[in-house]
């Protein structure tokens, strides 16, 4: 899949039934932190909630390094069809009655997102603002001048229980509890494509204090693929890592980084990534961007 796409392109579905039959009937909520995972736009995971990643049960000690987002993989997979009643359920709590009617739910994951070992489902809903304040979707605002915005909403099973506006671009890709507190942080992605040009990059963040709050950013991902103008058509990826605690403090996070030639207008379907310096990666990335 071509990388242009997966800027916009947007992400699992309950493990035990829909949501769409909890909000008709009744019916337990996800389980939050049941098995480890990762990746999306890059290797987007179908199902992001149902692989949470558990908290350590040591007490301060360091585990061995994890992945966090490997930006050099590519997605096919299809963004999920969400139930309508489900779809609807969501969009009334966060907007109101009366939504616009191409907005859809863009993320869906499982975790403990606003205490420790809850079992809750988080949403986002991504879009923008129109002219006169509205939120929307990014297809009915169709105008580069209005910023893009967002909401994301948790539910305890059938119950609503935070919602809070936040821009957090493409959709939310991975759960994981870095620090080992118990709370899931979300990463997110998000990017720029046009004028044959490609950005993307990673927030991890959480919610506190009932808003969410920005850990950390990532540059992950720029080509040139597109530009007809440039003679040397290049990608940079980069592959993030931490090493995971279990005392609450943020773990050092490890990046590498990478390039590859494009093949046309993409990357192909096996692109040769060569390892660069950082510096390097900087330096083409703040020249297309």
């Amino acid at each position: 899949m071509n990388k242009g796409v997966l800027a916009e392109k947007l992400v699992i579905s309950f493990s035990a039934c829909l949501l769409v039959a909890a909000f008709l009937t009744g019916c337990p909520s996800p389980a939050s932190n049941s098995a480890v995972s990762v990746n999306a736009p890059v290797n987007k995971e179908k199902t992001p909630g149902q692989k949470t990643e558990q908290a350590s049960s040591g007490t301060g000690a360091t585990q061995k390094a994890e992945m966090l987002w490997d930006f050099r993989k590519i997605d096919d997979s299809k963004a999920p069809d969400f139930p309508k009643a489900e779809t609807a359920a969501v969009l009334k709590y966060l907007v109101g009655d009366s939504p616009d009617s191409s907005l859809e739910i863009t993320s869906r994951v499982a975790g403990a997102f606003t205490k420790p070992n809850a079992k809750e489902t988080l949403y986002f809903v991504t879009g923008c603002k129109d002219e006169a304040g509205k939120f929307v979707s990014n297809a009915t605002c169709g105008h580069v001048a209005w910023n893009t915005a967002g909401w994301i909403a948790v539910f305890d099973g059938t119950t609503p229980v935070l919602k809070t506006e936040e821009p957090l671009g493409g959709a939310i890709e991975k759960v994981s509890d870095v620090n080992g507190d118990g709370v899931n942080e979300i990463l997110s992605i998000g990017g720029y494509t046009g004028m044959g040009i490609v950005t993307e990059s990673a927030v991890l963040g959480q919610i506190s204090g009932g808003k969410f709050e920005e850990i950390k950013t990532f540059r992950g991902y720029a080509d040139n693929c597109g530009d007809g103008l440039s003679k040397d058509k290049t990608a940079i990826a980069a592959v993030i890592g931490y090493a995971k605690t279990a005392d609450g403090k943020l773990p050092e996070f490890s990046e590498e980084h990478f390039l590859a030639a494009c093949e046309g207008d993409g990357l192909g379907d096996n692109p040769q990534w060569n390892k660069i310096t950082k510096q390097q990666f900087d330096e083409f990335f703040d020249s297309i961007s």
